[in-house]
Order: structure tokens, then sequence, then C-alpha cells
């Protein structure tokens, strides 16, 4: 296993396992595995992600910046899950703790580890990364969103590219999306839910700092009112609300959006269910983070 060297002389455990991630052939887009070769525990539906108390809180929270526009320049998510019929692709999620799960994974507070992460999941070939920013939650911060993707810079110009960052948050506010653009995000989550009216303006803000808006769904509505306002990516969360529920609101997606299946498969059997209902791609985390550091404990 390949351990990186660090001048504070870290403890194995804390160290990443990037040849565990690079065993896994083909994460960019794979019709024949999903990730490490493990099968995934069995999942039940985890309930909602945020409350209504969550959107007013963020709301108030607001951003560090402005509601100003800011130009992203990372690579866009969108083309990079664009894939051929009969494949999916995986999009690996950093976190270090789950709201329901709790500690995932041995990886320490360290920049250099973080670093680390980027180019190991680049390296495995995921499509894209996404990064939790909210730190009480999720144990990662826009700081380590940051970090990831200054990680990338150095695969500009080769094949494959860099890889596209995906911010995952209850963004309410423009100046958080902008704050999500200055950090280096190709793409931002949008709770169709709780923006309710306000996705339109969220979606334009995003798109004028060239990030690509993805739309999470819980529910009917959820996914009428994401086509209804043009949502090229539409996620469903299928981690709050089972992988049955989430395979039904994809018949609601026409072929051309873009769609994932957002967490929460209890087998890889259920990638390919996936796939043949018609998402192009997956979010896998706590495998992944858990490969790649140990489980937690």
């Amino acid at each position: 296993a390949f351990a990186p060297t660090h001048p504070s002389g870290l403890q194995p455990a804390a160290r990443l396992n990037r040849a565990a991630l690079c065993s896994a052939p083909s994460l960019r887009h794979t019709s024949t595995r999903l990730s490490v070769g493990t099968s995934m525990m069995a999942a039940k539906p985890s309930g909602p992600r945020w409350t209504v108390e969550d959107a007013s809180a963020k709301k108030e929270a607001g951003g560090k910046g402005d509601d100003e526009a800011v130009k992203g320049k990372m690579p866009s998510l969108a083309k990079a899950l664009k894939k051929p019929k009969g494949t999916i692709c995986i999009v690996s999620a950093v976190k270090r703790k789950d709201p329901v799960e709790g500690k995932l994974c041995q990886m320490t507070d360290d920049g250099f580890i973080l670093s680390e992460v980027g180019r190991g999941f680049h390296d495995a070939k995921v499509a894209g990364i996404a990064v939790w920013t909210d730190e009480d939650k999720y144990g990662t911060s826009m700081e380590d969103l940051q970090t990831i993707a200054e990680s990338q810079k150095s695969f500009k110009g080769n094949f494959p590219g860099p890889c596209p960052i995906l911010a995952l948050d209850l963004f309410m506010t423009k100046a958080a999306v902008g704050d999500a653009a200055r950090s280096g995000a190709s793409a931002v989550l949008l709770s169709v839910e709780m923006l309710g009216d306000d996705l339109a303006g969220m979606m334009e803000h995003a798109a004028a700092c060239a990030m690509d808006p993805v739309l999470l769904c819980n529910d009917e509505d959820d996914v009428k009112a994401a086509v209804a306002a043009g949502g090229g990516l539409i996620a469903i969360d299928s981690k709050a609300i089972g992988m049955d529920e989430a395979i039904e609101l994809r018949k609601g997606i026409d072929a051309k959006t873009i769609s994932i299946a957002f967490g929460g498969l209890n087998e890889l059997l259920d990638a390919w269910k996936l796939r043949d209902a018609g998402f192009q791609c997956v979010v896998v985390g706590a495998e992944l983070m858990s490969c790649a550091f140990g489980k937690a404990g």
C-alpha cells in the first residue's frame, strides 16, 4: 500500500492507502465493477438530510463573500459525467464523518493528507470528487474543498485531466455559492425542497459563477420542479429515501438529463440496477474513505 512521506510522521492508519483505491479499475466509468470489490452493508433509508431550521440557519449564516458572481476555473462536472450508454461512473465523496454513521475513517485533520486524497481519487479514475463543506455534520470544510481542488492543478494538460469538484452542503445564499466557486468548485449541490421559489435564482447564480448546479430531489414534487427549472444534472437522494424509491423517481427524468444516485448503495448489484434504471452516476463516500484510511475504530 502507498503511504506518503509526511514530515510529522503520521501513524499508518492515518495514511492514504492509494494502492487500495487504484486497485479498482475504471472508477471513471465502468460496466463491470463499482469500487473496491467488497460488498456494502445493507442500508436503510436515512431520512431527510436537512430541516427547515437548518435552512433558516444557513440563510442567516450567509457566506464569507458577497452576492457577486465569481468565475470558477475548474473542469465541467456535466461534461465529466456524460458517458456511453451501458456504463455508470463514480463521484467520490470526501467526508470524515456522517450524521447517521458517525466517524467514518481514521483520516487526520491534515492538509497534506487531503492533497493525497485528491491525487489518489484522480489516480483511481473517479469522474469527479465531491467534498462536504458542513464541518459540524460531515467533518470537512470549505478549506478542505480548496485543498482538494488545489491537488488537481498538477493534472492540467494531462489525460485524464483534473477531476471536477462538487461542493456539497445546504447552500441557501448566493454568497455561500460564491464561496464554493472561489474555493475551486466546478459544481454546487442545490436542494430543490429547501430552496423552493429561490431555486431558479440560485441556479442562475451558480451558472454565472461557471459552476454546474446539481439539483437534489427527495420526492416526485422535487423531480417535477427540477425538470421544470431546466436542471441538466439531477440527483436523487437515494441514501435518504432508499434505492427502490430512487429508481421510481428516475422515471420522471428524461434520458437527456444526467441523473445521479446520491449514496446509500446496499451492495454492488445496486449499481447495475441504477444503471439499468437510467442513472449515469453514483456518489460513493463512506466505502471509499474507509478503503483509503481504514474504518474508524
